[in-house]
């Protein structure tokens, strides 16, 4: 199979390089492998800790930790979350599972898997990637909106509030839906979005592949399936676009949370944002960054690993950021450990058990006689 010149492989997000004359039968083809293993390098053995990582990253973040916290905000009745937050968490999982495919089926390494399940994969991730940006997306501008409901309220915001709004719903629907005229409905508008445009772009790409099934490959021990053509460019521009707009909210986010703190302190108010939503905020805003970088960088960087690696790491940080709020953190027995460990550092010294010669010195000296 020869492919045209021009010729772009695909990633998750942006092309990773151009390929001019390459043939699949030649002792002298580029595997495609050797964009993320390295040049040269067409033996997964080379780099087995980086693929170890890759996989460990999606598999720990999007089928272990994600899940744990919804099963949690299932079970648990006294947790809640806004709705938007649920679906946000969801859409990891899915991507989590487009990327592992091949992986659970037994076909990531070896020979080429079927086409069939290879355009599957392929027309996942490329819906898997819009779905989970514009999730994204539409979760910032959810937590904007409540952010300046409670901008209005936050004299007599306390510490219990901004606990009862990180901690019971993440969003007041209070707020949100007597400030803006929300409904039940316009909820439900906004988490169907990202799954429509999940089955837009998947059948799309599907479609495509479909047309032109000899340029979608998986090629001996590449990380997931790809189509090989530019149209499919559609599928990360939008993406990117996304992005920048989660940045943009992002950014207004930020800004909304410094002058609420602003105002606080020049009220001399206790109604400042708690500094763990402002960690919160600054690591999602964080990774967002990274996340654009690791776009430009699969346009810019041929055999670089770290967007790959950015790229899986993507439903762990959801998790870390989401799954280490007091609650789920108290659901799961972990703050209750912490207690325990640090009662045990901090132990009073007159319950700490005496080393044997200091009790010796402390004893009446008739007992240690009689001991003797």
């Amino acid at each position: 199979m020869k492919l045209y010149a021009g010729t772009q492989l695909q990633s998750f997000f942006f092309p990773v390089r151009n390929l001019t004359n390459v043939t699949n039968d030649s002792d002298e083809a580029y595997h495609f492998s050797s964009l993320i293993l390295g040049p040269g390098s067409g033996n997964p053995g080379n780099k087995s800790v980086l693929i170890s990582i890759y996989f460990f990253l999606q598999i720990f973040g999007g089928h272990v930790g994600v899940p744990a916290i919804l099963l949690t905000l299932f079970l648990k009745k006294g947790i809640r979350r806004h709705p938007l937050l649920i679906n946000f968490l969801v859409t990891w999982v899915l991507y989590a599972t487009a990327f592992c495919l091949l992986l659970y089926l037994g076909k990531q390494f070896g020979p080429e898997p079927p086409v069939g399940l290879c355009l599957s994969q392929a027309s996942l991730i490329y819906g898997a990637a819009v779905m989970c940006s514009s999730a994204g997306l539409v979760f910032v501008i959810n937590i904007w909106i409540g952010l300046n409901a409670l901008s209005r309220t936050q004299p007599s915001f306390n510490v219990q509030k901004w606990r009862d709004y990180l901690v019971s719903r993440f969003i007041p629907l209070e707020f949100y839906f007597a400030s803006f005229e929300a409904s039940n409905s316009d909820v439900e508008d906004l988490i169907a979005t990202p799954y429509i445009l999940f089955v837009v772009f998947t059948v799309a790409m599907a479609a495509v592949g479909s047309a032109y099934p000899r340029f979608v490959t998986r090629e001996q021990y590449f990380f997931y399936c790809t189509i090989n053509l530019q149209v499919v460019d559609l599928v990360p521009g939008c993406s990117g676009l996304v992005l920048i707009c989660v940045m943009v909210f992002e950014a207004l986010i930020g800004m909304k949370l410094y002058q609420m703190n602003s105002a606080s302190a020049r009220m001399k108010l206790n109604s400042a944002p708690p500094l763990s939503l402002i960690i919160r905020v600054l690591v999602f805003s964080s990774y967002s960054i990274l996340s654009l970088l690791a776009c430009i960088g699969f346009w810019s960087q041929q055999g670089d690993d770290a967007p790959y690696i950015i790229q899986a790491s993507l439903p762990t940080v959801a998790f870390i950021v989401f799954g280490t709020q007091s609650d789920i953190l108290e659901t799961w027995g972990i703050n209750a450990f912490w207690r325990k460990v640090r009662s045990k550092k901090t132990l009073p010294q007159a319950q700490k058990p005496l080393p044997l010669a200091t009790r010796s010195l402390t004893t009446p000296r008739h007992e240690r006689i009689g001991a003797d």
